[in-house]
């Protein structure tokens, strides 16, 4: 039996970048308040009085329920009946921190896709070290922000320890252009949706490099295999990478043109050096700094992870892009499952 959608649930959004507004945007129509917080408060006063977020949404009108503050103690002022946190990974912990901590037991989802330095933590587990009071989920899959606020259908997976806090979260974000399935798997939502950003930096270069459809597909499939043998030996299940936040989310990030990931690649195999794609760009790429923490899983786990060790190569090494196609092809022959 379908269990009645709660009416006009109040939603809080910490972070107000493009992932923020989309979903937020998505949600309006059968929300309550809206509140979404951002760090700079010219920013908050732009988004307020132009209603529209210039920086990361331009040209899309956000609804008039969608507010936005700089308060640090919003989370405690009104009750919310989910709060998601759209922060990039590497900002978190500070952001958190920052806040006055919601009330206990209350829901936060991280719309997060990284692993942080240093720790290798992934978003929830950041989340629940500086909360441990709060009920943490992720969720991931194929959606890019500006097609969520325009309303085009899409598919994501909510991963939850607990199934019934899952089971919620599904029936209270549902709507006719944003489906949301359930899952267990918190590790393998997260990993897939953590390194399928590196794989997009990759597909990016080679796009700039014009190698075409075959050389991308094998980006792809093999990219697959890279994450999902990782994440395997982390604890995931291996069918979670074969799913929407696995090859659902990767084919996106590989393919389209709001990829913030793929777009940098693209420079970067047009000859662009990294220092200079990322002084030029005012959205974080989170595969740039993933694929650092990749290197250092791959060693912990001893696990063989060849594109993510010829991305990091080229970005990080001075290795031409053409040089780590080559590195790659020459590999000696292997079986295509192992």
């Amino acid at each position: 039996m379908r269990k009645l959608k709660l009416s006009n649930p109040n939603y809080a959004f910490i972070g107000n970048g493009g992932m923020s507004c989309g979903v937020a945007a998505c949600q309006a129509p059968s929300a309550g308040k809206i509140t979404i917080w951002g760090n700079n408060t010219d920013a908050v006063i732009a988004c307020n009085s132009l209603r529209e977020n210039q920086t990361y949404l331009a040209g899309i009108a956000l609804p008039p329920n969608i507010i936005f503050t700089d308060n640090n103690n919003f989370l405690t002022e009104q009750k919310f009946d989910l709060i998601l946190c759209g922060v990039p990974t590497q900002y978190i912990r500070s952001v958190l921190l920052k806040l006055k901590p919601p009330p206990a037991n209350s829901s936060v989802i991280s719309l997060s896709k990284g692993l942080e330095l240093v720790s290798c933590k992934k978003p929830t587990e950041i989340i629940k070290e500086i909360w441990p009071h709060v009920n943490v989920s992720a969720l991931s899959g194929p959606a890019q922000a500006e097609e969520v606020a325009r309303f085009k259908p899409c598919t994501l997976v909510l991963a939850s320890k607990q199934e019934d806090e899952a089971k919620k979260i599904q029936n209270l974000l549902n709507t006719p252009t944003f489906r949301i399935y359930h899952s267990t798997d918190v590790i393998g939502v997260e990993i897939a949706g953590a390194l399928k950003n590196v794989i997009g930096i990759a597909a990016g270069i080679n796009d700039g490099l014009q190698f075409g459809d075959n050389a991308k597909s094998a980006i792809i499939t093999r990219g697959c295999a890279e994450i999902a043998r990782l994440g395997e030996i982390m604890g995931a299940k291996k069918e979670t990478f074969f799913g929407l936040a696995g090859m659902g989310d990767l084919i996106t990030t590989c393919i389209s043109p709001y990829g913030r990931n793929y777009s940098l690649g693209i420079k970067i195999g047009k000859g662009n050096t990294l220092e200079t794609v990322l002084k030029e760009s005012k959205k974080v790429c989170e595969g740039v700094t993933t694929v650092q923490v990749m290197l250092d899983l791959s060693k912990q786990f001893k696990v063989e992870l060849p594109i993510a060790n010829e991305v990091y190569a080229v970005l990080f090494k001075g290795k031409n892009p053409l040089q780590g196609v080559k590195s790659l092809m020459e590999r000696s022959p292997k079986s295509e499952f192992y």
